[in-house]
């Protein structure tokens, strides 16, 4: 069966080679598997990286999808992509041990139409002292190995392999949601995961099928963490079925209210009395909240509309 592992790349030459080096490692005796580079316009030595290594690697192949935006990026693999499954890998994540022999041996139960596993934080740039303990950790949504519907979590697009016609079928991932060059977004994944349900496709998690992600510098400042969230509220509204502004105005002041007279307390309470915690922690404890309902203030509406994964 025919695999093509999919990594979709913005400016990242600087850690790409790893990632790519992970693969190479696990495929190198394997038949009839492809890597696949889509490059998403990177104005950086991409190109140049992946050429270099084709000389070395037969099976690795580039192309490139001047469309900015993680999710034409995927769904260009659903055209260039040979595989009848394809893998998408994170560029900036390396390969746990024996990922492809549990990958091929999931595909080979044909109990999933869409399956992915877990990812572990990999601090490659250091990790500042206030980070917390499981930051960078994806969460366990199962013990084992079997199938998911949402209600503890969806897969990770960094580590996520669907088949290609099923992909083909729902149109790929939506456009509107997702990262867009340095763009943060988020939702396109989840979106995917709920129309697959929807059209009685499969999911499935498996704890053992594990990926290293790398935290990248960006993510190790305090005004990423707060900005994220306020980027993650409004993108969750682009999954939900509510549409009230004036509940999410109640509750952005309800919010702010108990960060001033609930959370601030607490937090410096915890500042003055824990050697683990930090100002970095009690800015984020006592604001994030308020900014995550900010951001569904302001976020992108529910989207139903059609797509044909361009």
């Amino acid at each position: 069966m025919a695999i093509t592992f999919v990594i979709c790349t913005y400016n990242r030459a600087f850690i790409l080679e790893e990632c790519l080096q992970s693969v190479f490692q696990q495929i190198v005796e394997l038949e009839q598997c492809e890597v696949l580079v889509v490059d998403n316009n990177s104005t950086d030595e991409t190109q140049k990286l992946v050429r270099e290594m084709q000389s070395e690697y037969p099976v690795l192949r580039l192309v490139l999808e001047k469309q900015i935006g993680l999710s034409h990026a995927r769904n260009r693999a659903m055209i260039d992509g040979v595989g009848e499954w394809l893998v998408y890998i994170d560029d900036d994540a390396r390969l746990g041990k024996g990922y492809v022999e549990r990958l091929l041996s999931l595909i080979d139960r044909q109990e999933y139409d869409c399956l992915g596993g877990m990812y572990y934080a990999w601090f490659r740039f250091g990790k500042p002292k206030w980070l917390p303990k499981n930051f960078g950790n994806k969460e366990l949504i199962r013990e084992s190995a079997g199938r998911i519907d949402g209600n503890n979590g969806w897969l990770s697009g960094g580590n996520m392999a669907i088949k290609k016609k099923v992909l083909k079928e729902l149109g790929g991932f939506l456009p509107e949601l997702g990262m867009a060059g340095k763009k943060a977004g988020y939702g396109e994944e989840n979106y995917l995961q709920e129309q697959l349900l929807k059209k009685g496709y499969t999911i499935g998690f498996d704890p053992e099928l594990i990926i290293e992600h790398a935290v990248l510098p960006h993510k190790l400042r305090l005004s990423w963490h707060l900005k994220n969230k306020y980027v993650m509220g409004k993108y969750s509204r682009a999954l939900s079925n509510e549409n009230t502004a004036g509940k999410t105005l109640f509750m952005i002041f309800k919010s702010l209210a108990g960060g001033i007279f609930k959370r601030l307390p607490q937090s410096i309470f915890k500042l003055l009395s824990r050697k683990n915690y930090y100002y970095q922690n009690l800015l984020i404890d006592v604001f994030a909240p308020t900014l995550w309902f900010l951001g569904y203030f302001r976020g992108i509406k529910k989207t139903d509309k059609k797509h044909d994964g361009g």
